[in-house]
């Protein structure tokens, strides 16, 4: 039996994907609007330089971290739990 897949049978759906596109561009324009407001913000405060950097810093690791793991955690949860663990998460390390 062959399993390769015939070019003429693959039909791509080309609303989802600008529906994704558009999410993704929507998604980084505003965290390239919003991480420099907040270093403003937090200069405006008086807080020191060391402590923005670091600030930036956390967030590139926070990112860094969460990719590394999505493959592994999705391997051990479904996608819907998943999602509402971070949502439980998220919501916890907001209001502390």
């Amino acid at each position: 039996m062959s399993s390769h897949v015939i070019a003429e049978d693959f039909a791509p759906d080309w609303a989802a994907i600008a529906v994704v596109i558009l999410g993704v561009t929507a998604f980084s324009v505003g965290q390239g609007l919003t991480y420099p407001l907040i270093a403003l913000v937090m200069e405006g405060r008086g807080v020191s330089s060391t402590l923005s950097g670091l600030n930036a810093a956390v967030f590139a690791a926070g990112l860094a971290t969460s990719t590394l793991m999505s493959g592994r955690l999705t391997a051990l949860l479904r996608g819907d739990r998943l999602i509402v663990a971070g949502l439980v998460g998220a919501s916890a390390s907001l209001s502390a």
